[in-house]
């Protein structure tokens, strides 16, 4: 295809690449390698009692290290997030709670899940 010919391969002139929305979440983030330490720039205080379990930090979080427990339940009988390595102290969970369940603290330099620092 030439650099003015603005039919893709497949011959239909009506057919594009798409939005970049369309690719599977995979293909816009890289690939890490799985021995590579996962570095955390904050890390949350949840307060598992006042947690009612609504799943809105779930869904909020970028970077997706909040998970909601399977079998453990807080003292009311709610699931609650547990905080995985690689929190990036961006506030979306503390900033979206309607219970206000976050206390959310950033590192001055970021640390590995085995709590070490890399410069």
């Amino acid at each position: 295809m030439s650099a003015r010919d603005s039919t893709p391969p497949s011959g239909d002139p009506t057919a594009g690449p798409g939005p970049a929305s369309a690719l599977p979440a995979a293909a816009h983030q890289p690939t890490a390698h799985p021995d590579a330490p996962v570095l955390s720039k904050g890390t949350l205080v949840i307060d598992v009692d006042a947690c009612k379990g609504c799943d809105l930090c779930i869904d909020a979080c970028p970077v997706d290290v909040l998970r909601m427990t399977v079998d453990d339940v807080n003292d009311r009988g709610y699931r609650y997030p547990q905080l995985l390595p690689g929190c990036i102290a961006c506030k979306a969970c503390s900033a979206i709670c309607p219970d206000f369940v976050f206390q959310v603290y950033r590192y001055d330099e970021p640390r590995d899940e085995t709590g070490g620092t890399r410069g």
